[in-house]
């Protein structure tokens, strides 16, 4: 009788602890989940004190389909990404999905079409890149903490040969004042009119997709009525990637 009465008891808090997480993921006044990302435009960026971009709207537009309270901040992508890999309840807007990345996160849906990574030069100097071997002889700077740094310790480049910085602006002064020969990023954070500027394109590196992606620390159920959302506003039209 004793133990009938232990598990019934069991049972009814299992029922409870779901009962309650239910209630807390459709009820936007007792869960509030927290949205970061770094200034990635035209993807995320701000403007007059707003935050705007297509992914922005993408990913605000899936949580207040699903009817979420959210908190969007902008933050240093290192700190995005940390928070990523250790908080609860946190998505991140605009991240890489690469194989190093796969298992580390729960993917929601992609944000953009695609962007391609490319190694920059300055168009004066005579070094060139021929392979990803060769560009080991160089030393290469990247945004710290981004899929560029994972791409090129994938590849065997060892941590002397990398310069990590904080911002892509960062690179691009580091590179014009030439203290690196090569810096290594996605064609959206090249400069606008890059034909007429110091700068060209070394050698393409690779190709990536940034999702809306969430920790591992998010409960599951929320993750699936996040990719409905995401699939039904991309049936009636209303997800455009870029």
């Amino acid at each position: 009788m004793g133990k009938k009465f232990i598990l019934i008891v069991f049972l009814l808090f299992l029922s409870f602890q779901g009962s309650s997480l239910a209630e807390a993921l459709n009820t936007s006044n007792d869960f509030t989940i927290k949205v970061a990302s770094t200034e990635w435009p035209p993807y995320v960026y701000l403007e007059n004190g707003k935050i705007q971009g297509s992914a922005y709207k993408i990913s605000t537009d899936i949580l207040k389909r699903v009817g979420i309270s959210f908190k969007f901040q902008l933050q240093p992508w290192k700190r995005v990404y940390h928070r990523g890999l250790n908080e609860d309840n946190f998505l991140i807007c605009g991240l890489g999905r690469t194989t190093n990345r796969e298992k580390l996160f729960q993917w929601i849906g992609p944000l953009t079409n695609g962007l391609d990574i490319y190694f920059y030069k300055r168009k004066s100097t005579h070094l060139q890149i021929k392979n990803v071997d060769n560009a080991k002889n160089f030393k290469i700077g990247v945004v710290r903490g981004g899929y560029a740094q994972d791409y090129l310790f994938h590849n065997g480049f060892k941590p002397k040969r990398i310069l990590d910085v904080t911002n892509p602006g960062q690179l691009w002064e580091i590179l014009e004042k030439n203290r690196l020969p090569f810096i290594l990023l996605p064609t959206n954070m090249e400069p606008l009119d890059l034909e007429n500027s110091h700068f060209e394109r070394a050698m393409f590196a690779f190709r990536v997709t940034d999702y809306l992606a969430a920790s591992k620390q998010t409960p599951r159920d929320l993750i699936e009525k996040l990719k409905s959302a995401y699939n039904d506003l991309k049936k009636e039209g209303k997800i455009v990637l870029e």
